[in-house]
């Protein structure tokens, strides 16, 4: 048991952004993982319809809540002293107030109006609630900005997951009041987490010093928020809930109940780890920013990001509606096929809701506005265009789904470059990245449609792992299966150019040809590895070894691939005007002198003198080879993936250009 708990202490990371963003993942899995185990009892409990009128329900609440606030809880990690941001915090609870008030009076006066005008006369009885549901989503949303300031992630993360029982639990209970059981079990948990963060806040010393004076000063220093940050989450907002108001009325309940699943199911996930970074995020970009490491910070951070939601984007492309039938039931199967052409949009949503906060961090509230205006009046565009010319729920669906992917690309690329990282890197990445999981998940989409279910179940496993390797190839986790993995079906590997040498002693190396090899064997004490490889390579005149002479003993060396005609070796050609380095080694006790760099500079002089260009591959997972490499001068060129099928070598794929090989005969030998 001791010796268990070990091994998890090890996996605990130890950078405090990553293990903050840990500690709101697990909470929010938890609540998302209530929500997606119910979520197959309630699509057979609630119909298609009434997941339409809660979807229109949602729609007006979100729109609403998000300006509760006026945006000042935003303004709430950022001040350096707790007074200020104990004032922000009060002056946030009181805008909510208002705003509740002011909304009451509204759904009083135009509640039966509205609900005409969007061709669903039942959501009149259910707009009494919205001032209730803006009321506990404001104090929510200044609650947990107060606990993000003081980086309470453990109570953020109990209150969403205490949310998700209670509001699971009432619409199970519910289900005989159609769409109002499932609106009240909306409300019902949005309830639990706000009263607890906002009281927590509350018992802070700082609260201590509120009046008149320092809740205007404060209301006026970040005044920015209300003035631009209000009218970007109004369009944000807009843009993205706009869609269910106009379904509605074009489509109908059971077509906007079929979109409503699907973006809820994508946005579930997405939101999982979005949000959770979006807050870890706000809490350390400011420190960052002030160190001036911002740039790399958020660099780092969207690689990660693409990382993670290639993955996910190709799983729903390929498995989508099958998952929707098999999870939801047969009726939903369409909201698989409207979450297929959704899935680009999400993906790129996920990298935008962490960045979002750049607009907080860097002060860029106008340009926020603006992005957001301008996604906003495209989604619209397509909208109406879609609904005077078109009236086609799937072509409508498609075209506002491709427009909104577009739209989040765009606003990536902006707030990146006000960041001081260059749009063009970032998707040249990004374009690698995506090539490389579409040939890893080629043989997945190539057995989805077959009629055999075991076809599709092998299909299916091997995409599982694909993604493992894509996404952790060398994380602890899997260093007991991951040799498994790479013998018998994907290894990652980086191929090197060697333009120049950093290192220039190379007269301590010695150099072997094929007719000295046998002769060495008997020369010097060899190991028994090293004995193998001059055996095995004797028999061709293309290999030279360079090694290094200690005590009579070879402490390293390496080969030289030199061949005459394309050779293939480890299922990668070597040209003749080519030359590669191959099992390199050092013995242990020699390490640390410098040996494997001037071996190095021994073999790129050789090249030189006889006009072959250098280059070797490297196991994606040998963190020292690659690290000697890089010092030595060596430029990475390619990623390049070695695709088997238990063991046997199928095929190989290599970015940067893209190329790809099929491995039959020759082609095909192991190393």
């Amino acid at each position: 048991m001791r010796k268990f708990i070990l091994t998890l202490n090890k996996l605990v990371p130890t950078n405090k952004f990553t293990r903050n963003v840990g500690v709101l993942v697990g909470g929010t899995a938890g609540a998302q993982a209530i929500m997606l185990a119910l979520a197959p009892i309630l699509t057979r409990i609630y119909s298609p319809s009434d997941f339409g009128i809660v979807s229109i329900f949602t729609s007006l609440l979100a729109f609403f809540s998000i300006i509760a606030c006026m945006r000042y809880e935003l303004a709430i990690p950022l001040p350096e002293t707790e007074d200020e941001a104990a004032n922000l915090t009060i002056l946030s609870l009181i805008l909510v107030i208002i705003s509740s008030i002011i909304l009451i009076a509204l759904v009083a006066l135009l509640g039966d109006g509205i609900s005409t005008k969007l061709g669903s006369p039942i959501l009149a009885g259910y707009l009494w609630l919205l001032p209730v549901g803006v009321f506990l989503s404001g104090i929510y949303q200044a609650g947990e900005k107060w606990a993000i300031r003081v980086k309470a992630f453990k109570t953020i993360a109990g209150t969403k997951f205490t949310q998700a029982l209670t509001s699971v639990s009432i619409q199970l209970i519910s289900f005989n009041l159609g769409a109002l059981g499932l609106i009240l079990g909306q409300m019902a948990g949005q309830s639990m987490g706000g009263f607890r963060l906002t009281m927590r806040a509350l018992r802070a010393n700082s609260f201590r010093n509120i009046n008149i004076k320092t809740l205007r000063a404060v209301a006026t220093k970040y005044r920015h928020f209300p003035l631009y940050s209000s009218w970007t989450a109004l369009s944000n907002t807009a843009s993205l809930q706009l869609a269910p108001l106009v379904f509605i009325t074009l489509f109908g309940s059971i077509t906007t109940g079929l979109y409503a699943l699907s973006l809820r199911m994508l946005m579930m996930p997405a939101s999982l780890i979005g949000v959770a970074v979006s807050n870890a995020f706000l809490a350390h970009a400011p420190e960052a920013n002030r160190n001036g490491t911002l740039g790399k910070f958020v660099q780092n951070l969207h690689e990660k990001l693409v990382l993670l939601g290639l993955p996910a984007l190709f799983f729903i492309l390929i498995y989508g509606p099958d998952l929707f039938e098999l999870v939801f039931g047969e009726q939903w199967r369409k909201a698989g096929e409207y979450a297929r052409w959704m899935a680009p949009w999400i993906y790129l949503q996920f990298q935008w809701s962490p960045l979002s906060s750049l607009s907080t961090v860097l002060e860029l509230q106008r340009e926020a506005l603006i992005s957001q205006i301008l996604t906003l009046s495209l989604r619209v565009l397509v909208l109406v265009a879609c609904g005077l010319w078109i009236s086609e729920s799937d072509i409508t669906i498609l075209l506002f789904s491709i427009v909104s992917a577009l739209a989040y690309q765009a606003r990536i690329f902006w707030f990146l470059g006000r960041a001081g990282i260059s749009p063009k890197n970032i998707l040249g990445k990004e374009a690698r990245l995506l090539c490389v999981f579409s040939i890893l998940a080629l043989p997945a989409y190539l057995t989805v449609d077959s009629e055999f279910t075991s076809l599709k179940l092998i299909g299916l496993i091997y995409f599982v792992i694909a993604s493992l390797i894509f996404l952790i190839p060398t994380h602890t986790i899997t260093n007991k299966f991951l040799p498994h993995i790479e013998k018998n079906f994907i290894k990652k590997r980086y191929i090197y150019s060697y333009q120049t040498s950093s290192i220039l002693d190379s007269e301590s190396i010695n150099i072997y040809h094929t007719s000295d090899f046998l002769c060495l064997l008997n020369s010097f004490d060899v190991t028994t590895r090293l004995k193998s490889l001059l055996q095995q390579r004797a028999l061709s005149s293309n290999w030279i070894l360079f090694a290094y002479i200690d005590n009579n003993k070879i402490a390293g060396y390496s080969f030289l691939h030199c061949p005459s005609s394309i050779e293939w070796n480890d299922s990668l050609p070597t040209h003749p005007n080519e030359a590669r380095t191959s099992s390199s080694y050092i013995e242990p006790y020699a390490r640390g002198q410098g040996i494997r760099g001037n071996i190095i500079a021994a073999q790129h002089k050789y090249c030189l003198e006889n006009n072959k260009h250098m280059w070797s591959v490297i196991e994606a997972t040998n963190n020292s080879s690659i690290r000697s490499t890089e010092k030595s001068g060596a430029i990475r060129l390619h990623s390049n993936f070695l695709i088997k099928f238990f063991g046997k070598n199928i095929f190989t794929a290599t970015t940067s250009p893209f190329s790809w090989n099929l491995l039959i005969g020759s082609k095909r030998a192991q190393r």
